[in-house]
């Protein structure tokens, strides 16, 4: 008889124990496998739903800009930010279940009729198997009334509004009842406007300083430039060329030259900073405009009106009334002398001699002068001089011609010119008004957005 040694059984039960060992690992792999595989799949199914709510706002940004769409002006209340109709928010509502709440019906049914989930419009189509919707609601946060200029009139600005809208887009993919994934993105979109005459000067092709010439600015709302309380850091020069700065200049500003240009200015004596510009600034041809024939010379003291003119010349003052001038040669040996908001057409010949007093240097709006050699019956005089010992305040645009502020001269506004030269202690005040005045319309764009996704 053989002696029970107590190790029988020993092999079955680790070959048992390996096989629920193995039976765990293969469930457990398994597992991951199938987890793995819900995980990619969800992934996939919200980033297609990403894509389609990311649909949803840029199809929106194109509704804003090309729909027609016009911001209503004078229908809300600003008191409150954001602003409110009828005491509730402004909303173009496009999801099924929300109702719109702005003042133009046209608008809002326009804007749901593209931006539902249940029209035909919101289907984002990969295969006939393959598909998603968005829906979109937009909701106003900002309006702010402007006058934009009219790009094909400048004398005639056209009211508008800088908006800023949040764009609500939700995008399904698959079946809208049990949608595979679900992804929601929030952008702020806002149209905007560039202030045309944004620097206190810009020379196209070049700015020449010299003497002891500064430039800085001054914010309208309290009054004309004062050096004590009325001056700012916001005078600032450019130009698509070179820069010359001599002698004893100073720029309470920014400095901005052009991509092949140079610059030669004492940074000691620039307040902002100096910036190479990376390419070159567009400037727009004036329009065309018709001008009165004859030439008149006033020996007295002289008020006009608005209306067009041949070649005038005014050995003493010349007054000109508010309204919109189309003058083919101006020749003032006196004062210029504004009673109210004045637009100058001027083409063939612009000279202001002696005691210049244009506008009131707290408001530069009130004189604006386009200067635009046009005419072929005589060759055009491509200079603008400013001389004297007092004041002007203006606007003036003349692309294609030669600015002079000679020396004695304040000047309160902003210059743009192919060329702009300072000559003698002429001083520069810019009018921090212009950034909100002569607004050239930008299309709406996303300037923020978030995403959550399911």
């Amino acid at each position: 008889m053989k002696k029970t040694t107590g190790e029988q059984g020993t092999a079955l039960i680790t070959t048992l124990l390996f096989l629920v060992m193995m039976g765990v690992l293969s469930t457990a792999l398994v597992f991951t496998v199938n987890s793995e595989m819900m995980a990619s799949a969800a992934y996939k199914y919200s980033q297609q739903a990403f894509y389609v709510a990311n649909s949803g706002v840029h199809q929106a940004v194109d509704w804003y800009r090309n729909s027609g769409y016009a911001p209503t002006l004078g229908a809300y209340d600003l008191t409150n930010l954001p602003p409110k109709f009828g005491g509730s928010d402004v909303v173009l509502a496009g999801r099924d279940g929300y109702d719109s709440n702005y003042p133009d019906e046209e608008i809002s049914g326009s804007f749901s009729g593209q931006f539902t989930e249940s029209g035909s419009s919101t289907t984002v189509l990969a295969n006939e198997k393959n598909s998603g919707k968005y829906s979109v609601n937009a909701t106003l946060l900002k309006h702010r009334g402007v006058m934009f200029m009219n790009p094909n009139d400048f004398s005639s600005p056209i009211p508008g509004a800088v908006e800023r809208w949040n764009i609500d887009s939700i995008g399904y993919w698959g079946p809208l009842a049990r949608p595979l994934g679900i992804a929601r993105i929030n952008a702020v979109i806002e149209n905007d406007g560039d202030a045309f005459f944004d620097r206190a000067i810009w020379g196209i092709d070049y700015v020449d300083m010299g003497g002891a010439s500064y430039i800085d600015s001054f914010d309208p709302k309290k009054g004309a430039w004062n050096i004590t309380t009325n001056r700012g850091n916001m005078g600032a020069i450019g130009t698509n060329g070179n820069i010359e700065a001599g002698g004893n200049t100073h720029i309470y500003g920014d400095v901005a030259y052009g991509p092949s240009g140079s610059v030669n200015v004492d940074s000691d004596k620039v307040t902002g900073g100096i910036f190479h510009l990376s390419e070159d600034r567009t400037f727009p041809s004036i329009p065309s405009f018709e001008v009165g024939s004859g030439k008149t010379t006033y020996k007295d003291n002289t008020t006009l009106g608005a209306g067009k003119y041949g070649a005038i010349t005014a050995n003493k003052n010349l007054t000109i009334g508010p309204g919109t001038y189309f003058i083919k040669e101006l020749t003032v040996k006196g004062n210029l002398i504004l009673a109210g908001d004045t637009i100058l057409f001027v083409s063939g010949g612009f000279d202001v001699q002696g005691q210049a007093q244009a506008g009131d240097p707290a408001h530069p709006q009130n004189l604006t002068v386009y200067y635009s050699c046009q005419f072929g019956d005589k060759t055009c005089d491509d200079t603008i001089s400013w001389n004297g010992g007092t004041g002007v305040s203006a606007s003036i645009y003349a692309p294609g011609s030669l600015v002079t502020l000679n020396g004695g001269t304040e000047l309160s506004g902003s210059f743009i010119a192919k060329g702009i030269r300072t000559v003698g202690n002429a001083e520069i005040h810019f009018d921090q008004g212009s950034m909100n005045r002569n607004l050239r319309p930008r299309p709406f764009r996303i300037i923020t957005w978030s995403q959550s996704i399911n």
